[in-house]
């Protein structure tokens, strides 16, 4: 074998890795990498309609009694980058509540308050809320001190709770004229306090 033949052989190997070598960057620049951009809900990150758990849900700040899915779609103006679009519902497997204070119709009857009315008694708090606080929903002042519940609940430790978990204190509550029991006073599907947090209206859906 002389000299040339080898030299042959060596250039046809070298054009061969060429070859391969461009060709796998251009397959690997062109195939779908999925992008996420969002820092919540990161296990999110198939492309399809995923069903946000109970605990996505309290992560993204969505109220428990809806319906949530996370969509995840390719862009069709960033190749290899996706879109994940959240949507929200009314959940139609929850307890029927009338009124929206929080109390679903079944509790209304079994504590005597009207499923109509979100605040039976007229001392501006909900059923729910003055359930919850251990006061008495069908009285304005059930500790008999010439103030109505509201006011002893805001203006005393106990408005330090935040009675449906919405991320805002009694206090907060009436600050920002939320209902202290519905966690999503507007039904827009994010939480009072999220809404309140980051700057947005809670009643205004």
């Amino acid at each position: 074998m002389n000299k040339n033949f080898f030299i042959g052989i060596l250039v046809v190997l070298i054009c061969a890795a060429i070859g391969v070598g461009a060709y796998f960057f251009f397959i690997q620049k062109e195939e779908p990498t999925l992008s996420n951009t969002n820092t919540k809900a990161e296990d999110i990150n198939t492309i399809g309609t995923h069903v946000l758990t109970e605990a996505q849900k309290n992560e993204l700040g969505i109220s428990a009694n809806v319906d949530a899915t996370l969509e995840v779609i390719p862009s069709d103006t960033s190749p290899g980058a996706t879109i994940r679009m959240l949507n929200v519902a009314p959940d139609p497997s929850a307890p029927v509540d009338s009124d929206g204070d929080g109390l679903s119709d079944i509790d209304e009857e079994k504590y005597g308050t009207d499923p109509n009315t979100i605040d039976t008694d007229g001392d501006i708090v909900t059923d729910n809320a003055e359930i919850l606080a251990g006061l008495d929903p069908k009285k304005t002042d059930t500790l008999g001190d010439g103030q109505d519940d509201y006011v002893a609940i805001s203006t005393t430790a106990e408005g330090e709770i935040d009675a449906d978990k919405d991320g805002l204190s009694m206090k907060r509550e009436k600050e920002s004229g939320t209902d202290p029991l519905n966690p999503d006073s507007d039904g827009d599907g994010f939480t009072d306090g999220i809404e309140v947090d980051n700057g947005h209206n809670p009643l205004g859906a």
